[in-house]
């Protein structure tokens, strides 16, 4: 996982949270925190903007930056 990496956030089973709940949609990595954590903004998130990280295991990168 790489900045610039397009993700979708996964739920505690490993499966796919769609983006038309609302919820949270497809994302960008935009950094890594201290514990190397991806720093995530979502499009369906505003709110957040790109400052909190989220657990790796609950990221999943389907694009690759290249």
């Amino acid at each position: 996982m790489n900045i610039g990496d397009l993700v979708r956030y996964r739920d505690e089973d490993g499966e796919d949270v769609p983006g038309d709940s609302g919820f949270l949609g497809l994302g960008i990595v935009t950094g890594f925190d201290k514990d190397d954590d991806p720093v995530v903004r979502f499009q369906c998130d505003p709110q957040r903007g790109d400052r909190e990280a989220f657990f790796k295991w609950n990221i999943r990168v389907i694009n690759e930056h290249r």
